[in-house]
């Protein structure tokens, strides 16, 4: 299935988690979480295109290999409201009619 208007996918990576390290590209089953929200994304048939948002260079190598775009983004502390790094990534992303943020800790 597919939407006939722009929608896309903000997958949050930002590096420097303080409780679980590396988390973005932490192994579950073999496959790291970030992988599992871009299939997921991909799979949904839902988004025109797939972001992911990251200042980690583990992160932007898996959304190469899984042919998603990459939005840099600084290194930020773990208390920057989700607003701040939204508005960029859209203003990169062409303004879509729609978004929706798949969060890398919420794979299934």
């Amino acid at each position: 299935m597919s939407w006939d208007f722009r929608m896309v996918a903000l997958v949050p990576a930002r590096a420097g988690s303080k409780r679980v390290p590396g988390k973005n590209t932490k192994l579950l089953a073999g496959i790291p979480l970030l992988t599992y929200a871009i299939r997921n994304a991909q799979d949904s048939g839902v988004f025109r295109r797939i972001f992911v948002c990251s200042d980690d260079p583990g992160a932007w190598a898996l959304a190469a290999d899984a042919g998603v775009d990459v939005i840099g983004r600084d290194t930020v502390g773990h208390d920057q409201a989700d607003i701040v790094w939204v508005r960029a990534a859209l203003a990169v992303a062409g303004r879509p009619e729609a978004f929706a943020i798949l969060r890398v800790t919420s794979p299934f």
